[in-house]
């Protein structure tokens, strides 16, 4: 005997796919809103490590604290943060970038790099 109800749709069956994509829609969202923080984390950090590569680069190069300064603030941008330590002949640079612009100081988000180098006397 075949089914009277092959193919056919149910009356309480329509709006269903509407209802369950409503549902997923969120979920996507914020799967993609993850992804690309997760994106803008990963660029931040390799740009950190960049300005701290050129800010040791040229440091070792010109002996200058404030090129080295301006060679990482150009790498990584103005809100780029080094420090530097001297230990003898070794100096190693550590900067911190934010993640994101923050102007009002609330998200506390930001990645470091570090790159060492050798200065002659």
């Amino acid at each position: 005997m075949r089914n009277s109800f092959a193919g056919q749709k149910s009356i309480s069956d329509t709006g269903t796919v509407t209802a369950e994509f409503a549902m997923i829609l969120p979920a996507v969202m914020a799967l993609v809103a993850l992804l690309l923080a997760l994106v803008s984390a990963v660029t931040a950090h390799l740009d950190c490590q960049d300005a701290a590569s050129a800010a040791i680069r040229q440091l070792v190069i010109s002996e200058d604290v404030q090129q080295a300064r301006d060679a990482a603030l150009l790498a990584a941008g103005k809100d780029t943060i080094m420090k530097i330590q001297h230990s003898g002949k070794q100096v190693v640079i550590t900067t911190t970038c934010p993640i994101v612009p923050d102007t009002e100081g609330w998200l506390p988000l930001s990645v470091n790099g570090r790159a060492a180098g050798l200065i002659d006397d």
